[in-house]
């Protein structure tokens, strides 16, 4: 192990490192500690130190104190010569000062002197511009002399000349007196124009301030003059221009496309002047030609040839747009009748573009192209009058309705026919179910009659309907075929001699009334006028006119017609009628019945599609207005509120209102649709809307998991009061001539209702022992309306949890074969 450094050792080394700079060499001195102890020791050394350097100090400044009075002896020689250098610097500077001077005088000198010579030169180039300007002025007054004689070409001369003369000056450009210059030449220049604008007017005069407007046209041998002298000044065009605006706005415009309606205007010529006269009436169309013709035929002859070069391209050119859309396309006739004698007004607009060429005029190809465009025309017109008719048909309808009867009738088989006989309307209506073997059918005539009835509508309310003919709730699209049950009649064809059914047939005639309005036969009415035009057409024998190849698009304008009845009637028949949608039901299905007849016996299939289409129309209608009813019965049923607690207040209060007003409002829907649809479907309309109802009860009640006794019976009672509905569906007295031989007739409820059973058979459930519903599923026939859950969960409800009920559940699901 080393030995510690010693004292004097760690005090030597401190010492060197503050004196000289040096740090020990020994690692152990480094990483020695410093003993406190050793420190006036080492403050001893450090104060010898000290004074040993200050003694050096003192010895060195001793020993060097003559060299440094030598350096200020020195120093001080250099300050005298800088001081020296310094004023001989200032002396030099004055003496360069006062060159300067010299040069600046001498520099003054010589610019005077050249701008002597400048003034000199300048005063030569005035007197030279005065010359030059004096001569413009003087052919400036020469000018104005010369247009206060009338001379107005030397004038122009004298003008050009000068203009030439301000070109070709040296008169600066910015100058006062080239701008004087100027000024007077544009004064002369105006005053020029000015003149011979004055003097156009005074030989070409338009008066449009009187009652008659006039144009005055004077001959003078000053023409030539004015149209060169305007030719010159470059304003010959806009003096045109500006006499072609006004010949258009105050001569031709009044006749050709008169501002007030009622002023009628014609030309009349009257030497050198064409007047506008008040006609008593609107003139005919060929009166007008003949005008206009005359007022171009004098221009041509009255306006010089320069002026009538540069209104030949234009001029007739403006008429053809307003001639055109007042005069001639309202003349084009909608009947085809008139065709005939529109084809002299076609020649006559022939003579009148060849007349006026022939003239000169030109830019009239627009009129051809109308005569070439009349086809198109006619068909346009004839599509707007379509629309139109349908329009007022549909605005001046009386709302009048009438009551139509549908007829059909059907050829039966002999077995068949017996079950007809047997019994008559539920026989027939089971007969003709939707199930019917088709091979019976054999064929169907349908005629329907009308009789006016003494129903006005109302114009109030108004809501879409259509009619179903189909018993599924979840289509709403009524079936082509009718079930009516007004009357029935047989009539017995025998094929053959003797009593085999097999080998007879019966004829089946079916009857039922539907009221339909006026609006059908105003649509039927216009459409047949559109096929007969569209016949007369072909024998139409004009050349000319080529309207032949347009009885394809008349043929077609029965589409446009439909749509146009489709676009307006919901709105028509929701503001004019009560339950209007019903009404619109009818009449699509009546309009659609005659439209094909009408098309058959036209031989137009093309109208089939129309046809479909008021049906589908009249279908969509239906639907509409059957949803919208059983929207508002479901909203009237929710006020039961699911049948919860219904046997306690005040729950029980809000299903008794809930009940009623839904019962109320189906019997309500059948007083306003009994007089529109037809009796069959009514029935029809009135089982969907009660079929609705019923499911939504059934439900609600399949919904409730516990039932009490009171809940129970009180639930009987609702669905009773929906029950008592089914007299709806009894024999109407007013329609069905036996209902008066039937004091006990049986309702048809079931046969319009389909869950009709299901509804009693639940009221049954209801009011049942859990010993008659284990019955009524294994004897009767229960099992064809619920099935085998269904009846368990309203068992489990309806009944406390004992050894009873499970063996009549563990019996209804065996007699199921569910396990």
């Amino acid at each position: 192990m080393a030995s510690s450094p010693s004292s004097d050792a760690i005090c030597q080394a401190l010492l060197r490192f503050i004196t000289d700079g040096k740090f020990p060499d020994s690692e152990d001195l480094v990483s020695t500690e410093f003993p406190l102890e050793i420190i006036p020791t080492e403050l001893q050394e450090i104060t010898t130190a000290k004074k040993e350097i200050e003694n050096e100090i003192s010895t060195l400044s001793r020993e060097t104190a003559t060299n440094i009075d030598d350096w200020i002896v020195q120093a001080k020689k250099l300050h005298q010569d800088i001081e020296r250098s310094r004023l001989t610097a200032r002396e030099i500077v004055t003496l360069h000062e006062k060159g300067r001077a010299l040069r600046d005088r001498v520099s003054d000198a010589q610019s005077a002197v050249d701008q002597l010579h400048e003034d000199i030169v300048s005063n030569e180039a005035i007197l030279e511009t005065l010359g030059q300007a004096r001569l413009i002025d003087n052919k400036l007054a020469n000018a104005q002399l010369a247009l206060d004689r009338g001379e107005w070409i030397r004038s122009i001369d004298l003008l050009d000349d000068i203009g030439d003369s301000l070109a070709s000056s040296k008169l600066p450009q910015s100058s006062n007196i080239v701008g004087l210059l100027s000024t007077k030449v544009t004064q002369l220049h105006a005053g020029i124009s000015n003149a011979l604008r004055a003097e156009w007017s005074t030989l070409i005069k338009i008066d449009a301030t009187s009652d008659q407007p006039t144009i005055t046209i004077h001959s003078s041998d000053h023409f030539p003059d004015i149209l060169a002298g305007l030719t010159r000044l470059q304003v010959l065009d806009d003096v045109v221009s500006s006499f072609q605006k006004d010949l258009i706005d105050y001569i031709l415009r009044p006749v050709i496309f008169p501002v007030k309606t009622g002023q009628w205007r014609i030309f009349s010529v009257d030497g050198n002047c064409l007047r506008l006269v008040l006609a008593p009436s609107r003139p005919l169309l060929s009166d007008l030609l003949n005008s206009i013709l005359s007022a171009f035929s004098y221009l041509k002859e009255n306006l010089p040839s320069n002026i009538l070069e540069c209104l030949f391209t234009t001029l007739a050119g403006t008429i053809v747009s307003p001639l055109t859309t007042k005069w001639l396309s309202p003349s084009v006739p909608s009947e085809v009748s008139s065709l005939e004698a529109f084809q002299g007004t076609l020649d006559r607009i022939h003579r009148f573009v060849s007349d006026l060429e022939k003239q000169g005029w030109q830019g009239l190809e627009g009129l051809g192209a109308w005569v070439g465009q009349v086809p198109r025309l006619w068909l346009s017109q004839r599509r707007s009058k379509a629309l139109n008719d349908v329009r007022l048909a549909m605005s001046h309808s009386t709302g009048k309705i009438r009551k139509v009867e549908r007829i059909e009738k059907q050829h039966v088989s002999g077995d068949n026919g017996m079950l007809v006989e047997g019994n008559g309307e539920d026989d027939w209506n089971a007969e003709w179910s939707d199930n019917e073997d088709e091979d019976t059918l054999k064929s169907t005539t349908i005629k329907t009659t009308s009789e006016e009835t003494e129903n006005q509508a109302d114009p109030g309310n108004e809501d879409d309907a259509d009619e179903s003919w189909d018993w599924d709730d979840d289509n709403e699209e009524p079936p082509a075929a009718a079930q009516p049950e007004a009357s029935s009649e047989l009539n017995s064809q025998a094929k053959g001699h003797g009593g085999d059914h097999k080998d007879s047939q019966r004829e089946l005639i079916l009857k039922e009334y539907y009221a339909v309005t006026d609006l059908p036969d105003r649509i039927l009415t216009i459409i047949s006028n559109q096929v007969a035009d569209a016949e007369d057409l072909t024998n139409l024998g004009s050349s000319q006119l080529k309207l032949a190849s347009s009885r394809p698009a008349l043929l077609a304008l029965p589409t446009l017609i439909v749509a146009m009845f489709k676009a307006t009637a919901p709105v028509l028949y929701s503001h004019r009628f009560d339950a209007g949608q019903m009404h619109l039901y009818n009449d699509c299905m009546y309009l659609a019945e005659k439209l094909r007849s009408f098309s058959e016996a036209q031989n137009l299939p093309k109208l089939s599609s129309d046809v479909e289409s008021i049906e589908k129309f009249g279908k969509a209608a239906y639907g509409k207005e059957l949803q919208s009813q059983r929207t508002i019965l479901s909203d009237l049923l929710d006020g039961c509120q699911g049948f919860s607690t219904c046997s306690e207040e005040p729950f029980l209060g809000e299903c008794k209102n809930a009940m009623a007003a839904a019962v109320d409002r189906v019997r309500d829907v059948y007083k306003e649709w009994q007089p529109i649809l037809s009796r069959s479907a009514l029935l029809q309309s009135m089982g969907r809307l009660i079929s609705a109802a019923i499911n939504k009860l059934i439900l609600d009640i399949e919904d409730l998991s516990d039932i009490s006794d009171a809940e129970s019976r009180r639930l009987a009672e609702f669905c009773t009061s929906l029950s008592n509905l089914e007299d709806l569906f009894l024999p109407d007295p007013s329609t069905d001539p036996n209902a008066a031989n039937q004091p006990e007739a049986i309702p048809m409820t079931a046969m319009y209702v389909p869950n009709w059973l299901k509804f009693q058979y639940l009221i049954n459930i209801l009011e049942s022992s859990l010993a008659d519903i284990k019955y009524m599923w294994t004897e009767g026939e229960l099992k064809l309306e619920f099935d085998v859950d269904e009846l368990v969960d309203l068992i489990k409800a309806l009944f406390a949890d004992s050894d009873h009920r499970k063996r009549a559940i563990a019996e209804i699901r065996r007699t199921a074969g569910v396990s």
